[in-house]
């Protein structure tokens, strides 16, 4: 990695591509239908979240949709066409990878999520080269940026999205704590801090996103190694909020 020199940056670039889909995959109709279905996003996310385990998978979407129908926070109407989905995306080749694929789509298709500029660019799997430098191999996966190579004037909104952020940090069993932390997700923590460091003087903010209800475990984690300052984590409730402000 780069080596900081009294912060001070000449100029930031973020190198990246823009993931499109075809209106036909499974990836674009899911979003689509997410996004034009108040509810059914609250649905997908605990499903997605509950119902991993095969055996149990059918009670455990019944019960869910059973509850979100007797509370009216879906449209029954919709049901089939949600529930053929879903069935879908679980007997996709890769439902892990299909999964992970909507969350980066989704919020592709919403933010920024904290900034309030609406007119930034979108760049997926992204890295960060600082004064014609890459800053570090690890890619972000969506970032919402103006692109001004300019320091002074750079705004960058990264975001890493994840199905499970809880299942993505910590190893099996856990008590959840830092012990427990995957290498990986050990790497990526001190990648991001490393890229806070650099940009902390410019417009930028780092986030969490994942379609679990409590953030409680990932921000006791963040605290402990004194990334609270930076690391912003959100939650299913806090993607439909952003929806529900567009």
């Amino acid at each position: 990695m780069m080596v900081l020199e009294d912060d001070k940056i000449m100029q930031v670039r973020v190198v990246g591509s823009v993931s499109n889909y075809h209106e036909n995959t499974l990836v674009y109709r899911i979003v689509k239908f997410l996004l034009e279905n108040n509810g059914y996003l609250e649905v997908y996310a605990r499903i997605v979240i509950e119902a991993k385990r095969k055996d149990r998978r059918d009670k455990v979407i019944n019960d869910i949709i059973k509850g979100c129908i007797e509370e009216k926070i879906i449209d029954s109407n919709k049901l089939q066409e949600f529930l053929s989905l879903i069935d879908e995306c679980f007997n996709s080749h890769d439902p892990s990878d299909t999964q992970g694929k909507v969350v980066e789509y989704l919020i592709s298709s919403i933010g920024p999520l904290i900034l309030e500029n609406n007119n930034l660019e979108i760049k997926n799997n992204a890295k960060i080269e600082v004064d014609g430098v890459l800053l570090g191999e690890k890619n972000l996966d969506v970032v919402y940026t103006n692109n001004s190579e300019t320091a002074v004037d750079f705004i960058g909104e990264f975001v890493e999205c994840k199905v499970d952020l809880d299942s993505y940090l910590f190893k099996k069993p856990s008590r959840k704590k830092v012990d427990d932390l995957k290498d990986e997700a050990q790497k990526k923590l001190r990648f991001l801090n490393y890229v806070n460091d650099y940009l902390k003087h410019t417009n930028s903010k780092i986030i969490f996103v994942s379609l679990r209800k409590s953030k409680r475990k990932a921000l006791e984690v963040m605290s402990s190694l004194n990334y609270d300052t930076w690391a912003n984590v959100m939650t299913y409730e806090d993607i439909i909020d952003v929806v529900e402000t567009k």
